[in-house]
């Protein structure tokens, strides 16, 4: 293991994958641990605010975000509102 990927923080649910997939392309393995650790503040916080809802209401949302369904975007939260520009 080189200099890299010790300092490498690598979640335990990762970790056996992790290392099986060094074995064949060590770079690759590394790129795609770090890029699981990538956070997008907006997207964050819109799936934050829909944690009170029930996932029939969150699939209407999150369809009404992709269609731009303005009706039944008024109707959800703030966070995910901002996070489709509405």
């Amino acid at each position: 293991m080189n200099t890299a990927a010790a300092s490498l923080h690598v979640p335990s649910a990762y970790v056996e994958g992790w290392r099986k997939a060094r074995v064949l392309d060590p770079g690759l393995a590394d790129a795609y641990v770090r890029h699981t650790m990538v956070t997008d503040p907006l997207a964050d916080a819109a799936m934050d605010s829909l944690a009170g809802f029930e996932p029939a209401q969150v699939e209407a949302f999150i369809r009404a975000g992709m269609d731009g369904d303005e009706k039944t975007m008024r109707a959800a939260p703030e966070a995910f509102r901002t996070f489709f520009g509405s």
